[in-house]
């Protein structure tokens, strides 16, 4: 879930405060989910908590820019030693939410499309194309920025 978020966010520790805010909200529950539906139910809760960080992150930039009038700087690709890592690692928050979301879920927590349809609230065959056009436009992007 650390991962999902973290990759949803961009920043390792608005996830963990994501991560931690959906154990909370576990904890309060009553009753308790238990066995599949808990796994979905601390995802959702999880992109839910992001989407509320996000929001939150969007309108402190956008106060931040009209205050100081000076645009929010933005952390650069991480060090990596093979440039296709590096571009790619750039190439990635330039995706739309939705589609880099669904690459996440995919990818990096390798939930089948009805999963990621369920915990998205999106129909499958949307949860593909999805899929199938952020793996385009990091192609496409990636192609850009390599030399």
């Amino acid at each position: 879930m650390l991962r999902y978020a973290a990759g949803f966010l961009q920043d390792h520790a608005l996830a963990q405060d994501a991560v931690q805010e959906a154990f909370v909200s576990l904890v309060r529950q009553k009753p308790m989910p238990s066995g599949d539906y808990l796994r979905h139910w601390l995802f959702m809760v999880t992109r839910n908590k992001a989407l509320d960080i996000l929001r939150k992150e969007k309108r402190r930039a956008w106060l931040h820019w009209k205050f100081s009038k000076e645009p929010r700087e933005t952390g650069g690709a991480p060090e990596h030693a093979d440039p296709r890592v590096r571009a790619l690692a750039a190439a990635l928050p330039k995706l739309n939410p939705a589609r880099r979301e669904v690459l996440l879920l995919r990818l990096q927590q390798g939930l089948p499309h009805e999963q990621i349809a369920t915990l998205t609230g999106r129909s499958p065959g949307h949860c593909r194309k999805l899929l199938h056009e952020a793996v385009a436009q990091l192609k496409h992007l990636v192609e850009k920025i390599e030399p």
